[in-house]
């Protein structure tokens, strides 16, 4: 485990999701993912899906939506998403420029097992080579989806490191949209 995963695992009775968050809302979705039940928010219950963005979207009601801002402690995101075993698809829409933090939360992320398909809609730049236990070791991931911005070098460059994962996994299905 690591290190830091196992500091928040330390931590995770003890921690009160208001001091994490920025909203209620992203209470909601940290406890949801956390508690891995079907959280009714708002009279909508939220399919297994979550879409990390930073501005609210009313057409996606049915999914979760955890709205980045000041105040929001993106390693205990990643660490829930991490721990989640009901979670089929993860979508970052976007993130703000300069958020720090990212590193964390793609720490967590790569220690998920249960996402099916991952949709990049925003350009983690260096974090994304974090990724690479996810990649390696979430048999489950069936779909991965690229689009909405323009990929800079430097993770061409890292999405190129992991095409030897791509070649092991027969059944994925990758979508590069412009």
């Amino acid at each position: 485990m690591d290190v830091q995963f196992y500091d928040y695992y330390a931590r995770e009775k003890d921690v009160q999701l208001e001091d994490i968050t920025s909203s209620g809302h992203n209470v909601a979705v940290l406890e949801w993912l956390r508690d891995g039940c079907q959280n009714l928010v708002w009279g909508t219950a939220w399919e297994d899906i979550l879409f990390i963005t930073e501005s609210y979207d009313s057409v996606e009601d049915d999914v979760a939506q955890f709205i980045v801002r000041e105040g929001d402690d993106l390693g205990w995101l990643g660490y829930f998403i991490g721990k989640s075993q009901h979670l089929r698809m993860l979508s970052f829409a976007s993130l703000p420029e300069g958020m720090g933090q990212i590193d964390e939360l793609i720490r967590g992320i790569s220690c998920n097992r249960s996402i099916q398909r991952l949709c990049i809609d925003a350009d983690l730049g260096h974090a994304f080579d974090r990724m690479d236990i996810f990649f390696r070791d979430n048999s489950k991931l069936t779909e991965l989806d690229f689009g909405g911005f323009n990929i800079s070098h430097e993770s061409a460059r890292s999405l190129i490191s992991h095409w030897h994962w791509v070649e092991v996994n027969t059944n994925m299905n990758i979508f590069l949209l412009k």
